[in-house]
């Protein structure tokens, strides 16, 4: 990115974005070919960099250089470090921010050219060389140190002896990516050459995110190859020197972390969480563990190119661009889920708007939480809308570090959540490089080199993570998730309820959101249908109360009735009705068809009993509402001829005096016909009626 915003002050092109499209003239004569090719190939990139920055402060970017500090015996730490190490110190903390990756080399290695170019990019980079402890105060600071004084070496294994050479490797390379780092004594930085073949090589290498990010993964294996290539050839190290390095941006950025610039940063980002924060009530297949977890998994699918195509002409329409139709997209199938309409998003931004900082190694990444408050009747349209203007925003004022905003809003720490939002969103920045997971593949002096993505363990530092990412004119999407909480088979079908619910907005954009239709035609049957289909035979020739004897017969031991703290299997709620029912049937002169009113309080358990019991002694019961007026169940009891009402002074008559009675069933006095119940209307036209 620095090199093409170079090229284009270079070349007085002006490149900025109006209403989400990129606009590219020049101030004099025409474009170069080469180079219009190249704005083309990071079209993307250019517009999220240029969306929230104007055309001055790019110019500052590229003009004002960031000052090389004195030496020291140690540096400040940047705001992303200190978070970094806190997060360090928490339990799996250690491991969750490992980042590692591994490429597979065809041909004829020259290995102490490889080993040379590795070690030339460590002496190149200070941060590959950097530990980090507490000095005498107290204060967490970063120390730099020789490449001997690390105690970095790279190591080689040779598995060709290996029953199954790629077997063991992988299951290397999982081991490798669990292994804890010590910040305090390094090295943070590991490398392994394993030989799988006479003329196969994987290399893999490891670092702790305190010291590097995405970015800095290209940049180290970009340079890597130039180096190779250099010294295989026996010619000299041909990488410009390093003006700066990563301390002196850490001491830049609390420079710029003071004064009226940052305080207009922080009134934003304040504005924008006050109020109560939204907490996302997605629900998971597990409870949540009562400390934050980082097992993980991944699933994903691919959206068709035809919906990929529509979503773009949609985002395109509305002057936005394909992230903000990401960030849309995953709010909407939140809000399907949730119910909730207000959502805050996090998504990582390179942190790199100051040129001198586009060719270093280090952890600049930055993170954008994005809140949207919107309604479920809006449009997705209008939606799309709206998150336009919060990204816009973010993007102005994404130099405020994100560790600040979190320190500032003095959030009540749940330990069991990230801080400010559980969910991200990542468009990945789709320009040819070498990855570590895909299949571009470099020649390195003779060698092929391509990325390699066995023995992958997946770790999840969120709840969620959507992350798109466009290949042959199709959009691709993983979910990365938490499996202390969701399931594989939850998360699938996540996916699959992205892919729809963007069907449904592409084809219906004016249609409210709660209205868009996600669901795929099998589920709608098993909703509608399977669901509904609770038809069962029923015994028609019995009365109920022998229904629920067969039932307590055939399941003894299942619970069949829980009231707070008190339950019941469906034996012992026999028995114990059975005691009422014997006790009314004898104490009251019960006889088929009485009425038996039931008068209490309080709901509880008792109310249960007392039904059955009435059921078992012959008898139909009437519910009484004790909040309704007294002339108005009076009127009830007398119009049914109510034989006998239990009501709270009953019950305890009852309790007292049902131990003396038999458990075994009464004898039945009613059938199918018998009367069970009577219920009254509720009188609103007149008196009621039973």
């Amino acid at each position: 990115m620095r090199e093409l915003l170079n090229k284009i002050s270079e070349h007085n092109v002006v490149v900025e974005v109006v209403d989400g499209k990129l606009k590219v003239f020049a101030k004099q004569g025409n474009i170069a070919p080469e180079l219009l090719t190249a704005i083309k190939e990071q079209k993307e990139e250019l517009i999220r960099f240029l969306s929230g920055i104007n055309q001055q402060t790019v110019n500052e970017a590229l003009q004002v250089n960031i000052p090389a500090i004195p030496p020291s015996e140690s540096y400040v730490l940047s705001s992303g470090q200190r978070r970094m190490w806190i997060l360090s110190q928490f339990e799996h903390g250690s491991v969750a921010y490992n980042m590692a990756g591994s490429y597979i080399f065809e041909g004829d290695l020259n290995r102490p050219a490889f080993e040379a170019a590795f070690y030339a990019l460590m002496e190149r980079h200070e941060n590959l060389r950097t530990v980090f402890r507490e000095n005498g105060d107290g204060e967490v600071r970063q120390y730099i140190r020789s490449i001997a004084d690390t105690g970095f070496a790279m190591q080689y294994q040779d598995l060709r002896q290996a029953s199954n050479p790629i077997e063991a490797l992988n299951e290397q390379l999982q081991l490798n990516k669990v292994l804890p780092y010590d910040l305090a004594e390094g090295p943070l930085v590991r490398a392994v050459f394993y030989q799988v073949a006479d003329a196969q090589w994987v290399f893999s290498y490891g670092l702790h995110h305190i010291i590097s990010d995405g970015w800095s993964n290209g940049v180290m294996v970009n340079e890597l190859l130039v180096l190779y290539n250099a010294f295989s050839n026996n010619q000299p190290n041909p990488l410009p020197p390093m003006r700066i390095q990563y301390k002196d941006y850490a001491a830049w950025q609390q420079d710029q972390l003071t004064g009226e610039s940052l305080n207009i940063h922080a009134t934003y980002w304040k504005n924008q969480f006050s109020g109560e924060l939204p907490v996302l009530n997605l629900p998971g297949d597990y409870p949540r563990p009562a400390l934050k977890t980082f097992s993980g998994s991944v699933t994903g699918g691919n959206l068709s190119m035809q919906l990929t195509k529509g979503l773009k002409a949609l985002v395109q329409e509305q002057g936005c661009t394909l992230f903000m139709g990401a960030i849309a997209l995953v709010n909407t199938l939140l809000y399907r889920y949730t119910g909730q309409e207000d959502m805050i998003l996090g998504t990582p931004i390179a942190g790199r708007v100051h040129a001198d900082l586009h060719s270093q190694i280090g952890l600049y990444v930055n993170t954008l939480a994005l809140r949207t408050q919107f309604k479920g009747a809006d449009s997705f349209k209008g939606l799309l809308a709206n998150v336009k203007q919060v990204t816009l925003g973010g993007f102005e004022h994404q130099i405020y570090p994100f560790d600040e905003l979190v320190d500032n809003l003095k959030l009540q720490r749940d330990l069991s959540r990230n801080a400010l939002f559980d969910v991200m969103v990542v468009l990945q920045n789709s320009e040819k490089q070498i990855s570590s997971n895909g299949s571009e593949q470099q020649t390195m002096g003779g060698v092929n080199v391509g990325g390699y993505g066995g023995g992958d363990h997946a770790i999840s530092k969120l709840d969620i993570t959507f992350a798109f990412a466009e290949v042959d004119n199709e959009l691709h999407f993983t979910i990365e998730y938490n499996t202390d909480i969701y399931t594989k088979d939850s998360m699938e079908r996540l996916g699959l309820h992205l892919s729809q619910l963007l069907g449904a907005a592409v084809q219906h954009p004016d249609t409210a959101i709660e209205s868009l239709d996600y669901l795929s035609a099998a589920e709608k049957t098993q909703l509608t249908e399977k669901f509904n289909d609770t038809a069962v035979d029923y015994p028609a020739g019995k009365a109920i109360i022998s229904v629920f004897e067969d039932q307590a017969a055939l399941t003894p031991n299942k619970t069949a009735l829980v009231f707070e703290s008190t339950s019941f299997t469906y034996q012992q709620l026999n028995e114990e009705a059975n005691r009422w029912g014997h006790y009314l049937r004898s104490a009251y002169n019960i006889n088929a068809n009485d009425i038996i009113g039931i008068e209490l309080e309080q709901r509880s358990h008792l109310q249960i009993l007392a039904i059955l019991g009435i059921l078992k002694a012959g008898g139909a019961y009437l519910p009484l509402d004790t909040d309704h007026p007294e002339e108005r169940r009076r009127y009830m009891i007398d119009d049914c001829r109510c034989k006998w009402v239990i009501d709270d002074a009953a019950v305890q008559t009852i309790l007292a005096a049902k131990d003396g009675q038999p458990a075994d069933n009464p004898t039945a006095l009613t059938d199918a016909e018998s009367l069970a119940y009577v219920m009254y209307t509720s009188g609103s036209t007149g008196m009621p009626k039973g």
